[in-house]
């Protein structure tokens, strides 16, 4: 079951005789930002979810651009040991595969590193960050 509590929450439990029994709570999503949070079975069987992300900028700023808000990409949820489980879904990765990488770049305080290529209104960075000599 999920709902709204300031962040996107999951009961994990049972559902019998017409009757839910929550065993745990789990956090899904941080924060305000991901609201309306839906899910939906695939053909496959797998349980999507989507929500809508909203924004934080001001009112003005949204009328201006004409726009605000807009609706998540999906991600797929299972339970597996008693723990909901979250990840990206194997189309949406593909769709958004990395187009570079790098590896053993090692930042001094107040640099930054730019990467060719990637540019454009709208990245994903994925990063390890070790933060044991930060």
């Amino acid at each position: 079951m999920l709902f709204s509590d300031g962040c996107t929450v999951a009961l994990i439990g049972d559902y019998r005789d017409h009757h839910f029994r929550a065993r745990r709570r789990q956090l899904v999503d941080h924060g305000p930002q991901f609201d309306s949070a839906r899910t939906l079975c695939d053909p496959s069987g797998r349980r999507l979810l989507f929500g809508w992300v909203r924004e934080d900028r001001p009112i003005d700023a949204s009328l201006q651009a004409g726009w605000a808000g807009m609706m998540s990409l999906p991600r797929a949820l299972w339970i597996e040991d008693d723990e909901l489980r979250i990840d990206v879904p194997p189309e949406v990765r593909a769709a958004i595969a990395p187009d570079a990488e790098v590896a053993g770049v090692d930042l001094a305080p107040g640099t930054g590193y730019r990467i060719d290529g990637a540019d454009g209104d709208c990245l994903e960075v994925e990063a390890e960050i070790d933060v044991r000599d930060a």
